[in-house]
């Protein structure tokens, strides 16, 4: 057993030697192991947590599915690229939207959802930890729909505004409608969907364009 307060700093290496028997040899400098003493801080140990991602693009989104629940990762949306979220073909509703943009943008409008009507969007603090380890510092996420309730949204108005107000140009959507299909773009928080007709939104594409032209669509049925 070894005693007493280390003196320095470094990494030490533990040796013995044995003294010989009737049916052993003597042995010397017989290495134990390794230690290191390191100096004492005094600020306490942190718990490791991952770090943000770095911000990549202006946009990111996500859906969430019936039978499918939400997309496993954010979608990005950069200048000049369009985005699509939900499934077409397949019949099945989309029940929430989660726009995520930074801190000093702020976005507005409501989802048309089953059995409840319109319902404004709210800003989220999101309790999924695997979703909130995706999202870069200074932004802020926005919820459009329900979870939990299975209700469908069947229209949504979506307007992002800058520290001034202003709509951000180039922002666009487009929703697939149930007997419908796709509807042309829209932008500034103008009405996409259906009201009093029943019918679920399945998709929706989101533009984000370089300059404020509304993308030309498959037209409006």
């Amino acid at each position: 057993e070894i005693t007493g307060e280390p003196t320095e700093v470094g990494t030490y290496t533990v040796k013995i030697d044995t003294k010989a028997s009737a049916k052993y040899e003597a042995a010397t400098e017989l290495e134990l192991g390794t230690f290191t003493i390191k100096e004492k801080s005094d600020e306490p140990d942190k718990p490791d947590t991952p770090d943000k991602p770095e911000q990549t693009s202006e946009f990111y989104l996500r859906a969430h599915v019936e039978n499918l629940g939400w997309d496993k990762t954010l979608t990005s949306l950069d200048k000049g690229q369009s985005v699509e979220l939900g499934t077409t073909g397949r019949a099945l509703r989309v029940e929430a939207i989660d726009l995520v943009v930074p801190d000093d943008y702020k976005v507005i409008g409501f989802a048309h959802v089953q059995n409840e009507g319109d319902v404004a969007v709210t800003e989220i603090a999101n309790s999924d930890d695997a979703f909130k380890s995706q999202i870069p510092e200074g932004y802020t996420v926005y919820r459009f729909g329900t979870t939990g309730k299975g209700e469908r949204v069947e229209a949504v108005c979506i307007g992002i505004q800058d520290a001034n107000g202003e709509y951000i140009k180039g922002f666009q959507y487009a929703t697939h409608l149930q007997n419908y299909g796709w509807q042309g773009f829209v932008r500034n928080a103008s009405f996409s969907g259906t009201r009093g007709m029943g019918l679920r939104m399945e998709s929706l594409r989101f533009a984000y364009t370089d300059d404020n032209v509304v993308k030309a669509g498959e037209p409006k049925k």
